[in-house]
């Protein structure tokens, strides 16, 4: 183990040889860094969750704490399990980057990335009335057989913080718990979305008295699938790549009501305006099959078939799912 300190030490002195000016913070490289940083903290070291730490660590990992000395992949993931997160439930130390602090420089051989550092300061707090404290960071990234991996890390100049680390409401936990139980909502799962991608996801509550509910715990988004729907089908109209008034016979029929001419009648503004004739569901007949309660175009009936049968024909026009 001493002799990979050496080795760890002379990389760290030596590494400006290979490494590239600072990226930018609107470098895709950039926000992949601080996207597995995310996963890494706010959602593994923040949550407990130890599986995104067995996924993101190096097999050949090295820890070096300027407190607690060094360890592997193996020690570190064991004094996680039986220290901080021993009683996830009562969990209370969070992590989070001071904001600006994050220098990311790409790692190149023979022209080919192949590793990326991060440095930074990070703030460590709870949510009781124990001072915060600071500390500097330097990550080396590595790919992995085309994954992103922690392969170096070290945690150094830790000391108390007397600046104000107030966190926002997505990080406030106690303020979201107690939203919560004031408005009476038993479970509640929380994301940031930036430019198309999941940063950070937070699940608060329970599934049911007495069990919590997982960070991967899965919701029925209802109609939600409307809006999101609407908003893609629009977005390739306004493209040109989809017509409102193109018949959707064109792409897809559904098999229970292929031997009605109507069907031959209806188009994606007839489907978006809720003028479709189908029922709300195919499973609130008693024969269980999809069917016309009128002409389409005719009247208004909301309806929540109406948006499956839209998916379906984008997905077969596109070729996506």
């Amino acid at each position: 183990m001493a002799k990979k300190i050496q080795l760890v030490c002379m990389f760290f002195l030596l590494f400006s040889k290979s490494v590239c000016a600072q990226l930018n913070s609107s470098d895709v490289l950039y926000k992949t860094i601080l996207e597995k940083d995310s996963l890494l903290f706010s959602v593994g070291f923040n949550n407990c969750d130890i599986a995104q730490f067995e996924n993101l660590l190096s097999d050949e990992l090295i820890f070096l704490h300027d407190k607690n000395g060094t360890s592997n992949k193996q020690q570190f993931l064991r004094d996680l399990k039986n220290g901080l997160c021993k009683d996830p439930a009562a969990r209370q130390v969070k992590r989070i980057l001071e904001k600006g602090s994050t220098k990311i420089y790409p790692l190149y051989k023979d022209g080919i990335i192949y590793g990326a550092v991060q440095d930074g300061t990070h703030l460590f707090y709870d949510n009781t009335e124990n001072t915060p404290g600071i500390a500097k960071f330097s990550n080396i990234w590595q790919l992995e057989n085309g994954k992103w991996k922690l392969a170096i890390s070290s945690s150094y100049d830790h000391k108390l913080y007397s600046g104000d680390i107030t966190p926002s409401s997505f990080d406030n936990d106690t303020e979201i718990e107690n939203w919560l139980k004031r408005n009476n909502i038993k479970t509640l799962g929380l994301g940031i979305i930036e430019e198309g991608k999941l940063k950070q996801v937070k699940v608060y509550g329970e599934l049911k008295e007495g069990i919590t509910a997982p960070y991967n715990t899965v919701f029925n988004v209802a109609s939600l699938a409307k809006k999101l729907t609407a908003m893609v089908t629009l977005k390739l109209v306004s493209l040109g790549k989809w017509k409102l008034d193109e018949p959707i016979f064109h792409y897809w029929t559904d098999p229970d009501v292929k031997d009605n001419p109507w069907h031959k009648k209806l188009t994606t503004r007839m489907i978006l305006s809720h003028q479709t004739g189908f029922p709300n569901w195919r499973y609130l007949n008693r024969e269980n099959k999809l069917n016309f309660e009128f002409e389409p175009g005719t009247k208004y009936q909301y309806s929540g078939e109406l948006i499956e049968y839209l998916r379906k024909a984008l997905e077969i026009k596109f070729k996506k799912s």
